[in-house]
């Protein structure tokens, strides 16, 4: 982090060399989560759109040729497939969240204090 990043951040009421090494792990168990969390949700948002243009593309090929195949007719291609890249996306959505919620709560659990906590929820990936 820079200097700015600690504008609100007093390090005299923290001596961060003290920390026990729970608290530390604590700490990069959380930016490691919020890393991740990035990654689920683009990714998730990427397989709902790739799956959703896949099963709007089937429908469009039927109507075009004028050819009804069976497999693309099938209520479980035209709405089960979307529907499963929808919970997929939806469950990595939600484990992201709960990964930063339950890393957060192992910082709290260790006494990391308040006032570095609220740095790293600010500025969750910068150099420390």
């Amino acid at each position: 982090m820079t200097r700015n990043d600690y504008s609100k951040f007093d390090p005299r009421k923290v001596d961060l060399e003290a920390f026990f090494k729970e608290q530390w792990v604590s700490i990069a168990l959380y930016r490691e989560a919020r890393k991740q969390q990035r990654k689920l949700q683009v990714s998730a948002i990427f397989l709902a759109v790739v799956v959703a243009g896949a099963a709007a593309m089937s429908g469009l090929f039927s109507d075009i040729d004028g050819t009804d195949p069976a497999f693309l007719n099938s209520p479980w291609i035209r709405y089960g497939i979307p529907a499963l890249g929808a919970f997929f996306a939806l469950v990595a959505i939600a484990l992201s969240i709960i990964n930063v919620v339950r890393a957060k709560s192992f910082m709290r659990e260790w006494r990391v204090p308040e006032d570095l906590i609220k740095v790293l929820e600010r500025y969750p990936t910068e150099k420390m």
